[in-house]
């Protein structure tokens, strides 16, 4: 039996078919991340490097926080996007993320209310003593108040705010809470949270032993379903408003599309010699051309990023409907050893006083820079480090193109 998840049993409860198609068909199609679940992830990650920066001692301020936020969300950017809304672009949902975080950041900076136990934490658990229906999850944070009790929290970017009504009845911080009694069983108590970040809302509920005994059995009988319906081939597709965000829309039967395996790949033809030799010449010229692309594309990257404002991600549009995301802003980069040996041997002797010299000891300086700016070193080696440091630009321009294009 497999494992489930929250999602899993989601997916099955909102539609059969789609449980089918993404648990197990799993039809060879290229998916399109929604824009809600990018503003989602991006935001999470923010919000775990700032509680992993708090831990250290370096709790971000309101600029470092959107800087965060706004480098992740233009390197992860995706070629393209899906954007179900109409009259909502990717920029706006980009400026709902920068809003949510500057509230967060006035709410909770420095970030000290309480101690953090784990950031995105897998978690797994059984639902019955024979250990037969297995689950595992994802918590964005656990924390422990100063009274000792735990605070599982989770982290929400969506427009829509629950009541509180509906937290206490909600299924996936309670399932969660029966992993992390196992995990510190001798709590004085847990509390499950609700960060409704666009609301600037936090939402507190509890559950009884009572109560999590009931859940246990309500989400048995929720996988016993879906096993039935596994060994039946029963799958039924079941329409929805959220029929518009399924990445399998152009295969659902429903919606007049048919589900066709992908042929497996055929082998390449064996070639005489002859057509060998036309192959590489092919290649050859397109390998020329590429290099000439690709330096006539930096030219352009050049004229582009000049148009971009320092410090800041620029959405710059084309005439088709494509358009560029341009981020500039700057970055420490240490001397190598070929470029300045004196202050690289500088650098070396630092860290050996400081007792850190082992695990920088072939003197990586892209590890030393990704440790000065994730604030993973003592706070005087620090500040002796960034002075060697160059301030050079930091630039990334991604490409999203017209519909047509795709």
């Amino acid at each position: 039996m497999p494992v489930y998840s929250y999602s899993r049993i989601g997916c099955f409860e909102n539609c059969p078919r789609k449980y089918k198609f993404q648990y197990i068909e799993k039809p060879p199609i290229e998916m399109v991340e929604g824009i809600e679940a990018y503003l989602g992830t991006v935001v999470h990650e923010t919000l775990e490097t700032c509680y992993k920066l708090a831990s250290l001692g370096r709790p971000p301020s309101e600029a470092e926080l959107l800087g965060l936020y706004e480098r992740t969300w233009a390197d992860k950017f995706p070629a393209e996007i899906k954007v179900v809304r109409e009259g909502v672009s990717a920029d706006d949902y980009f400026r709902l993320g920068q809003t949510a975080l500057r509230k967060f950041h006035a709410r909770y900076h420095p970030f000290d209310q309480e101690t953090t136990l784990g950031l995105e934490r897998n978690v797994s658990f059984t639902l019955d003593p024979e250990e037969k229906y297995s689950m595992t999850g994802f918590i964005d944070r656990i924390s422990r108040d100063a009274s000792g009790r735990l605070r599982i929290h989770d982290y929400k970017t969506s427009s829509t705010l629950l009541t509180q009504p509906e937290a206490d009845a909600d299924a996936q911080l309670a399932l969660y809470q029966m992993a992390v009694e196992t995990m510190w069983p001798d709590n004085p108590g847990i509390e499950l949270v609700w960060h409704y970040l666009q609301f600037d809302v936090e939402l507190i509920s509890h559950r009884t032993p009572e109560q999590l005994a009931r859940l246990r059995q309500e989400y048995i009988g929720k996988i016993r379903r879906i096993e039935a319906a596994t060994e039946l081939g029963n799958f039924p597709t079941q329409e929805s408003a959220l029929c518009n965000w399924c990445e399998y829309l152009s295969l659902c039967p429903a919606k007049g599309g048919t589900a066709v395996a992908a042929p497996p790949p055929s082998a390449p033809p064996r070639l005489n010699p002859r057509e060998l030799a036309a192959v590489i010449d092919e290649y050859l010229v397109l390998d020329s051309r590429k290099k000439e692309a690709e330096q006539r594309q930096q030219e352009l990257r050049e004229i582009i990023t000049a148009h971009a404002e320092a410090g800041t991600t620029t959405f710059l549009s084309g005439s088709g409907g494509g358009w560029v995301i341009v981020t500039v802003n700057q970055a420490m980069k240490l001397p190598t050893r070929s470029a300045d040996r004196r202050t690289y041997e500088q650098i070396r002797e630092m860290l050996q006083t400081a007792g850190l010299y082992q695990p920088f000891s072939a003197l990586d300086m892209g590890k030393i820079q990704d440790a000065l700016e994730t604030g993973a070193l003592p706070p005087d080696l620090s500040a002796r480090l960034r002075p060697l440091a160059h301030i050079v630009p930091q630039i990334v321009v991604r490409v999203r193109k017209p519909r047509q294009e795709r």
